[in-house]
């Protein structure tokens, strides 16, 4: 089930082929023992296929109904990671327009605004050359975050559909990763999520990681704002506030974090 987003038809067809795909692995994972929960499943949003992270599911009807709403009512917000080979056109900003169908399953933004998708990035040159982004959409358009990116040229790295096919191609994956997520429930309990990617050579590797903890965190969580001075660990600069954060977890590097916040280093 997806809400929000102004699909067409054959984009919710294959959403929700998607979704049965993820629910069917959960199953799975249930007949396994990986999942503790023996009811039913339901999914409330979804993911692009080559995109790893978070992704939201309910036990139960009642729940899902409560988080389709917050989806519905845009109380919700995410946050993505994604890496680029290329320097963008501005180091950071806005990218608004209309989606449009392109080629095959491709998409493209137009210059209109008149049901426009909008993402909101602040970027990074890593030790390594490569170009971290943190992306924060504002809305939920099938492929926003991918050709936004494209459009201020810094396609993601590994993008089979949006970068260069044979350097796509030689990439062990897409490097988009759903980061961060938070919910606002009506009950006033947020549901609030960090998930630092797990998989992926580049994601891996000891820049990212400088960069998850000096960048990225600082970016979607209030409390960990860094000086304005380069830092000796990262080399990264104090984080732009461009983007909207979490709300401020003063526990959030002990142990015994809020239970309406989680940090969790598996994909989710």
């Amino acid at each position: 089930l997806d809400y929000g987003d102004d699909d067409d038809d054959d984009d919710v067809q294959s959403h929700q082929e998607e979704a049965k795909g993820i629910i069917q692995l959960l199953y799975e994972m249930q007949a396994s023992g990986e999942v503790k929960h023996r009811g039913k499943i339901y999914p409330v949003h979804r993911l692009d296929k080559v995109t790893s992270g978070i992704l939201v599911t309910a036990t139960s009807r009642e729940y899902a109904a409560q988080i389709g709403k917050a989806f519905e009512e845009r109380k919700v917000e995410k946050w993505y990671v994604a890496l680029s080979e290329r320097k963008p056109v501005k180091n950071m900003g806005t990218v608004t327009g209309d989606m449009a169908r392109s080629r095959r399953s491709s998409w493209m933004l137009k210059r209109t605004k008149n049901n426009p998708a909008t993402t909101k990035f602040i970027s990074t040159t890593l030790p390594s050359g490569l170009r971290l982004f943190v992306v924060k959409p504002e809305s939920g358009k099938t492929h926003q975050i991918r050709v936004a990116l494209k459009s201020i040229g810094s396609s993601i790295l590994g993008d089979p559909t949006y970068s260069h096919k044979e350097r796509s191609s030689q990439q062990d994956r897409c490097y988009l990763h759903a980061a961060g997520l938070k919910i606002d429930l009506n009950d006033g309990s947020p549901i609030q999520i960090v998930s630092k990617p797990t998989e992926g050579g580049l994601f891996l590797e000891d820049d990212f990681n400088l960069a998850w903890k000096g960048y990225v965190l600082p970016a979607v969580i209030k409390t960990l704002s860094l000086p304005a001075t380069t830092t000796t660990t990262t080399g990264i600069r104090k984080v732009p506030t461009h983007l909207a954060r979490m709300e401020d977890y003063s526990s959030y590097n002990s142990s015994t974090s809020p239970s309406s916040f989680t940090d969790n280093d598996d994909n989710n």
